[in-house]
């Protein structure tokens, strides 16, 4: 009797639901190296602002035009398209330079990135392609895709980057506080399977 009891009493242990796993976060520090390693290019729409110390009159806001270039004051027109910041540093110091201007200490920011883009698609309300700003989220882009479809697969959210390489990401989890959010480069993908369940 006491033998088909505990028999019983152990066939039930096994029988009470299964938790499922805590999410495994991505590697942040990972992502963190690489959007450092990576650097961003400038492309038509983007908005550069050019710092030349000591010559106010050379400091100025440029939106880069469709054909990838800027135009300074006694510089002329600059090819900048497909170029870093620190290149298009480089060779604006060096043209002043050659243009008759000491040692020219010249700094570049991008204020604007627009030629970079992320992408969302799958089940989301509205996928598309919008511009990248740094600091992007992967919770950010699925709000500007205006949030999930009933049917999304939250917590298998893929990112694909650039690079080729592949990041599954539990958004849900993130809507949560169980993991933290997921910062995206520019020219990632974000792929939001559907769930089948």
């Amino acid at each position: 009797m006491f033998r088909a009891l505990f028999v019983g009493l152990l066939l039930l242990s096994g029988c009470r639901g299964h938790r499922a796993p805590a999410p495994t976060p991505p590697d942040l520090e990972a992502i963190r190296e690489e959007l450092a390693r990576r650097k961003s290019f400038i492309g038509p729409g983007d908005m550069v602002s050019i710092q030349v110390y000591r010559h106010k009159d050379l400091c100025l806001d440029q939106v880069v035009s469709e054909d990838g270039t800027i135009s300074l004051p006694t510089v002329g027109e600059i090819a900048v398209s497909g170029k870093t910041r620190k290149n298009l540093e480089d060779e604006i110091a060096q043209r002043l330079g050659d243009g008759g201007i000491k040692n020219p200490q010249v700094a570049v920011l991008i204020k604007k990135l627009i030629s970079a883009k992320v992408s969302v698609y799958g089940e989301v309300k509205k996928p598309g392609t919008f511009p990248y700003e740094s600091g992007m989220t992967v919770v950010q882009a699925i709000t500007l895709a205006a949030g999930f479809e009933k049917t999304a697969q939250q917590d298998a959210v893929v990112i694909i980057h650039a690079s080729g390489e592949r990041l599954e990401v539990p958004v849900r989890a993130i809507g949560l506080g169980q993991v933290p959010n997921v910062p995206l480069m520019p020219g990632d993908i974000v792929y939001v399977p559907e769930s089948y369940f």
